[in-house]
């Protein structure tokens, strides 16, 4: 799934009832260290449970759901 607003997605997404991953807020504190000038909104990202990963200029924002399917 791709999104051009993914913070406007996940909410969507959200608000229909799918369940998504839930992240430490521990993970967030360390965004800036690892991922220096990365431009994204830590705080939105934490809201969301978004996570970041990659370079400067060449990010992976991401987020999984639960199992929708099955048992």
């Amino acid at each position: 799934l791709g999104s051009t607003n993914l913070f406007n997605t996940v909410d969507a997404l959200r608000s229909k009832g799918i369940k998504l991953l839930d992240t430490i807020d521990t993970y967030y504190e360390l965004v800036d260290k690892r991922i220096p000038g990365h431009g994204e909104d830590v705080a939105e990202l934490k809201k969301r449970k978004i996570l970041i990963d990659g370079a400067p200029g060449d990010l992976l924002l991401q987020i999984f759901s639960e199992n929708q399917l099955g048992p």
